[in-house]
């Protein structure tokens, strides 16, 4: 049958399997392979992880997996590494009232999303939440490009750091660096004289062969037919003093990088906050163990090592990141300059992003905790979403009857 958006009978899902996750210890929640309907017995193994990691089923480590998949996943690493953080109950726990949790999917934006549940609005350890708002932020950046009428610049900055670094050190250091060379009377002449209106920060950070290297991004926006050279020579004079003055040293080569093409920024915004395409376990395996890679790893393929590899290494890693990166912004816009660009002068929280509302989502399916801890037991968050985003209320019933869960018409009181 198919559901309309009118119908005064919505179908709730009920599990058929009487098991609770909330059962589990906690070292073994989330990790469930399958859940019998006939017997009820629980098969433990690395969930939906195992099921792409070692090629159970018609999947393999070379075949790339969905986006969406991918970000459920992942997800489960950072719950699994911060368990006292809102992480660890993101699209996951009830939100307190809520009688049941909605597959719901926008014909606008041709995505589906679930309603009902708590959401963390970390854009640092979750994979999930941090797409979306990086995404909005990408959209807010663009708008921003295409609203000036004068020069763009994008700077990064950057700081000499070596393998024993503490990342908290090193970031408050180079955070500390940016505001000494964004003060003074020094700074305001470096503006007037370059045209420059306002800046957008971004902050960024990897890990390579040196350990880790936070780094700052910041798009300048200036007056047309700057002298670039002049611009860039003061700029690295000026990063090197207030780089000294926290007792690092940037290297005049390394420790500042500026382009002004076209081009270059675009392709920077494009990519803002996405993560890299997935990478297989082999390659994880030789960038992560051995460190190797001059550029760096993302902080999602280390996560990805985790929860794919059980590289106990790179999880720790990613546990020291998460907790200094925790409370930081990811994106400052100098004052004024969303006004002065014809934006929304009030910035919407990381928290808003997440929680706002799809105006013209439709209910696909209802579940009831019972039928939701199933959905959790099997790891089938991403997959539930990938179905649902066909649209198909019939293509979710059929997914979720294949976990052991039947519906049943309810009157709408």
């Amino acid at each position: 049958m198919v559901l309309h958006p009118d119908s005064t009978t919505l179908p709730v899902a009920e599990s058929t399997v009487k098991f609770a996750v909330s059962d589990l210890p906690r070292s073994e929640a989330g990790l469930v392979r399958s859940v019998s309907p006939q017997t009820g017995v629980v098969a433990s193994s690395l969930g939906i992880n195992a099921r792409f990691a070692s090629g159970v089923g018609s999947r393999s480590p070379a075949v790339a997996l969905p986006a969406r998949i991918r970000r459920f996943m992942v997800q489960s690493g950072g719950r699994d590494l911060m368990p006292d953080e809102r992480v660890a109950v993101c699209l996951r726990r009830r939100i307190p009232g809520a009688a049941f949790v909605s597959v719901l999917y926008s014909p606008a934006q041709r995505a589906a999303h679930f309603g009902g549940l708590q959401v963390c609005g970390s854009v640092w350890m979750c994979a999930v939440c941090a797409a979306r708002i990086s995404e909005v932020r990408r959209l807010e950046l663009d708008q921003a490009i295409k609203a000036w009428g004068g020069q763009l610049v994008l700077a990064t900055f950057t700081l000499q750091h070596k393998a024993s670094d503490a990342l908290v050190s090193l970031l408050d250091d180079l955070q500390g660096a940016v505001r000494k060379m964004r003060s003074g009377r020094a700074w305001m002449a470096f503006q007037e004289r370059y045209g420059m209106v306002g800046s957008i920060r971004a902050l960024e950070n990897t890990d390579g062969v040196n350990g880790f290297h936070p780094h700052q991004h910041v798009l300048f926006f200036v007056a047309s037919g700057i002298d670039l050279e002049a611009f860039t020579r003061e700029l690295r004079d000026r990063w090197g003093s207030s780089v000294a003055k926290v007792g690092r040293y940037a290297s005049p080569r390394w420790g500042l990088d500026v382009q002004a093409a076209d081009a270059k920024i675009a392709d920077y915004v494009a990519k803002f906050g996405r993560e890299p395409k997935w990478t297989t376990a082999h390659e994880l395996a030789k960038a992560v163990s051995k460190r190797g890679r001059r550029d760096g790893l993302t902080m999602m393929e280390l996560l990805d090592a985790y929860v794919v590899l059980g590289d106990v290494a790179a999880g720790q890693r990613w546990q020291e990141y998460a907790i200094t990166f925790k409370g930081r912004k990811q994106l400052v816009w100098s004052k004024g300059l969303r006004a002065l660009l014809g934006l929304v002068v009030e910035e919407k929280s990381d928290q808003e992003i997440v929680e706002e509302i799809v105006e013209d989502a439709v209910i696909l399916a209802q579940l009831d905790m019972a039928a939701w801890r199933v959905v959790l037991a099997n790891d089938a968050r991403g997959e539930l979403l990938e179905v649902a985003s066909s649209g198909d209320a019939e293509k979710v019933w059929l997914f979720l009857g294949s976990l052991g869960i039947r519906f049943q018409g309810v009157e709408d009181g």
